[in-house]
């Protein structure tokens, strides 16, 4: 299985950090256990191209949309952009 193929049963939690700027990747779910992504990213461009692609396309749609595939964007208690991928 590739990493473009989330498992099922698993979800991926990605923001900025507004403190640090950092890209934060949480791996939510049974099959995060052998997850071999980081937790934090020092840009959008070091993050893995699944994670790209599918945080591109939420990008494009109004928040709170739940795209079949690809995920949801949604605003954190900071006002910040938060993207839920499946």
């Amino acid at each position: 299985m590739s990493q473009s193929d989330i498992p099922p049963d698993t979800l991926y939690q990605v923001w900025a950090d507004p403190d640090t700027n950092n890209i934060k990747v949480r791996c939510i779910g049974m099959n995060c256990v052998d997850n071999a992504l980081e937790d934090s990213y020092d840009h959008w461009d070091a993050l893995p191209e699944f994670i790209k692609g599918r945080v591109s396309v939420l990008m494009m749609v109004e928040r709170g949309r739940k795209i079949k595939g690809v995920g949801m964007r949604k605003t954190n208690f900071v006002g910040a952009d938060t993207f839920y991928l499946d």
